[in-house]
């Protein structure tokens, strides 16, 4: 139930529109429970099974079971497990069965988990946004020479920040996923809240997301438009909550400092977007935007 839990999640709050992605949901899980000799050998910093017995486990994939999903328990686990007792209730009934393989024949017992699928919860939209009024106290752009996935990738890999954004932490933390997705929360400096990021608007010409504190003390909108010539114009709109008071003491202590932050970040981005697109290159991390089509995926 967790794992179909996650792909539900994930399903909901996912930007990424690759085949992987946007099928994960269609995924499903198989528990196969065997008892025999095995050994084991170490290559570098990786542990391989070898053994009849593991043959066999994987095996016992290749079966009848018309379910896609069930745990399956072979006789040999069974005999000799001292302290395994026959379930009488489970969620569905116990089945038995038998393959013959090259190996000889397995017997074993199953039951299907299709009926736990019923059980999920429904996913709760969670509002990561601040929903009072709203003072915007800076407004910045700036235009790059690069199209507009590129930026989008860029700006959207959280651990990639320290490498473009100026006066935050050497490293990037508190990363809950390493896909972008609406609930992504990173942390850039340290002691400082988190921040979520989410509300992941996409269509063909223009990308907007919010980033927003745990806190919600403030959030900046961003937005990337498609621009002639493959460029992009790339907003952020920093806003805090409605209080004239707060907004007048940031325009006359924190503006130019924050502007002159941006300003370099500005720079930074445009310095690397433009060196990948020269080289036609793509950054490290990339999300695919729009669906692929039909002839590729098949």
């Amino acid at each position: 139930n967790d794992f179909h839990l996650h792909l539900k999640k994930y399903e909901s709050h996912r930007v990424c529109n690759c085949g992987a992605c946007r099928t994960a949901n269609n995924l499903s899980v198989k528990f196969v429970a065997h008892y025999g000799e095995i050994t084991m050998s170490s290559i570098r910093q990786y542990k391989k099974l070898f053994g009849k017995e593991v043959i066999v486990a994987h095996r016992l994939l290749k079966n009848d079971i018309e379910q896609h999903e069930y745990s399956l328990f072979t006789d040999d686990l069974m005999a000799a497990s001292k302290s395994w007792t026959t379930m009488e209730e489970t969620w569905s009934p116990l089945e038995r069965s038998e393959k013959v393989y090259d190996s000889g024949p397995i017997g074993f017992t199953y039951l299907a988990m299709d009926p736990l699928l019923g059980q999920l919860p429904a996913i709760e939209h969670i509002n990561f946004d601040y929903s009072g009024p709203k003072s915007i106290v800076l407004e910045t752009e700036a235009v790059i020479n690069a199209p507009m996935h590129i930026v989008f990738d860029v700006v959207a890999d959280v651990t990639w920040r320290p490498k473009w954004i100026p006066g935050i932490g050497p490293e990037v933390t508190d990363v809950n996923s390493k896909l972008t997705q609406s609930g992504q929360t990173h942390r850039c400096i340290v002691n400082e809240p988190r921040i979520i990021g989410h509300d992941y608007h996409i269509d063909q010409d223009v990308i907007c997301f919010s980033e927003t504190p745990e806190k919600k003390t403030h959030g900046v909108l961003y937005k990337l438009h498609r621009l002639s010539d493959g460029r992009t114009r790339i907003q952020a709109t920093l806003w805090i909550p409605r209080n004239p008071m707060k907004a007048i003491m940031f325009k006359m202590m924190m503006k130019k400092k924050m502007m002159g932050m941006f300003d370099q970040s500005w720079s930074n981005l445009k310095f690397y977007c433009e060196e990948l697109a020269t080289r036609g290159e793509n950054h490290s991390f990339t999300l695919m935007l729009q669906p692929e089509p039909e002839h590729v995926r098949a």
